[in-house]
């Protein structure tokens, strides 16, 4: 090979040009080295500078995210808090419909007052099979009866209301504060057993106007439990089923005839105590007779028509 190259050149020349380029290999291979290392470098400057700007367009676009979210979940809160707004108005507007209606419809509002007991279950089984709603005034008992006639009272559609946990006439009008706390008592019983706590409907053990209470304590009671949101309902029908000795189904039919006589709102009172199986077993015919004469049957609720003994 060298031969070959030597023969292109005048005689030495070549042999010049073998050692030039030998002595200069070394600088060449350098330079061809170094350039390649500066081509390398360069290439790996550039590549990080496109992560740098890769990374800075990612934070942005998660603190983009970030900052949407944060609007929607703003926005959706407040969807939510005008949705129970206007879902709460609602209700108070059907509330207030049907109040007005009863008003110029009559209509029956059969109350149930102490127990729970076996009779309120079997008064349960009766409405039921009417297709009725009723508003059951409750104490309180922590049998498996009266926790099972709770839970059905709920369960079925009617309305559970309070008659104070005791019922004790002694305890309970003593002092606002001592009926105020068997009010919530029977409430947290009621919430315990059913997981709905009840309404703020309450009627007088003896109703409001009870003689065994001062005017003034009475007074008292009602002005703090208006404070707290409640409304109590007395009667202006009944069958006079917890009074004197106990009377037969046919008695207590009677008696709420008379009494429901010229009335187009009936705000019945009968009970459901162990001996008021009678009162169960009145329950068809009272039905069957208002159902005749064009009555409608209602639930008791913060809107609907009051009756309250003296108002």
């Amino acid at each position: 090979m060298i031969r070959k190259i030597s023969s292109l050149f005048p005689k030495g020349t070549a042999l010049y040009l073998l050692f030039g380029l030998a002595a200069l290999s070394p600088l060449v291979v350098n330079q061809i080295t170094a350039y390649s290392k500066v081509g390398v470098y360069n290439e790996l400057e550039s590549m990080r500078h496109e992560m740098t700007f890769i990374q800075q367009q990612l934070d942005d676009l998660k603190n983009q995210k970030k900052a949407v979210e944060k609007k929607y979940q703003d926005d959706i809160g407040r969807l939510e808090n005008k949705i129970n707004d206007l879902t709460d108005q609602l209700v108070n507007k059907r509330q207030k419909i049907k109040a007005i209606s009863s008003e110029t419809t009559k209509t029956v509002y059969l109350t149930f007052d102490d127990g729970p007991s076996s009779v309120t279950l079997d008064i349960l089984d009766i409405l039921k099979e009417e297709s009725i709603k009723a508003t059951f005034f409750v104490n309180g008992s922590e049998t498996e009866t009266a926790r099972t006639a709770y839970r059905r009272i709920v369960q079925e559609g009617h309305v559970i209301a309070n008659h104070t946990y005791s019922h004790d006439y002694k305890y309970i009008y003593q002092s606002k504060e001592n009926f105020y706390m068997d009010i919530l008592k029977l409430e947290a019983l009621v919430e315990e057993t059913t997981t709905t706590l009840p309404p703020k409907l309450y009627r007088f053990p003896g109703g409001s106007n009870i003689s065994r209470s001062s005017p003034e304590l009475l007074e008292e009671i009602k002005e703090l439990l208006s404070s707290k949101g409640y409304i109590y309902f007395d009667w202006n029908c009944c069958g006079d089923d917890s009074i004197g000795p106990e009377k037969t189904s046919q008695e207590i039919y009677n008696r709420v005839v008379e009494t429901g006589l010229d009335r187009d709102r009936l705000l019945v009172l009968l009970h459901m105590n162990k001996r008021n199986a009678e009162t169960a077993k009145a329950l068809p015919e009272i039905i069957s007779y208002y159902r005749e004469k064009g009555y409608s049957f209602e639930v008791l609720h913060q809107n609907s028509y009051i009756c309250q003994f003296n108002n």
